[in-house]
């Protein structure tokens, strides 16, 4: 009985002693440490971020896409249409923000600068084509050329910093290590 004893403290001692010497290793390596209820709910909020930026930005290509039309004239659309996809976009970003603004708290407020710009510069571009909706009489809306380019080149920018926030949240994520 008196053996018993001495080997349950024992085994607890060890235990201790292991979870210490977990904890100084992992102190050594500069990684971030974290329970695997933090990661889950974290990783969570970093999926839903992602499919909804990416759902955003693939409807505002559709918006601003230069297929099938051709060079250097104006190029008009029908008014009913566009005010479908703008609402369509409408619905994403208002999800894209919304996630955005209730999670904040829980990411690095780097990564979540990073998020905030890149929706600052989604919003500008989907702004500008709101602009562009209300000022057009029923019937056809005209798109010039070189706005339309233009949007088009900002829009590979959108997509490049999209890449690179998921390229930054991999790395993050590799720094971390779940703790129990």
């Amino acid at each position: 009985s008196s053996n018993m004893i001495a080997d349950r403290l024992s085994q607890k001692f060890e235990a201790k002693l292991q979870k210490e010497m977990e904890q100084y290793r992992a102190n050594l390596d500069g990684r971030i440490h974290i329970t695997k209820a933090q990661y889950d709910a974290e990783f969570e909020i970093y999926r839903a971020l992602s499919k909804a930026f990416f759902e955003l930005i693939v409807k505002l290509n559709t918006i601003f896409s230069l297929q099938y039309r051709p060079i250097d004239e104006n190029y008009a659309r029908n008014t009913k249409k566009e005010y479908d996809k703008y609402c369509n976009v409408l619905e994403k970003a208002q999800n894209v923000q919304n996630l955005l603004y209730e999670n904040g708290a829980f990411i690095p407020e780097y990564l979540y600068n990073k998020y905030d710009a890149l929706f600052d510069d989604i919003s500008a571009i989907f702004w500008e084509y709101s602009d562009l909706l209300q000022k057009t009489n029923p019937g056809d809306i005209v798109f010039d050329y070189e706005w339309l380019e233009a949007r088009h080149i900002k829009l590979k920018e959108i997509r490049n910093s999209f890449i690179s926030l998921n390229s930054d949240l991999r790395a993050y994520l590799q720094e971390l290590t779940v703790v129990e």
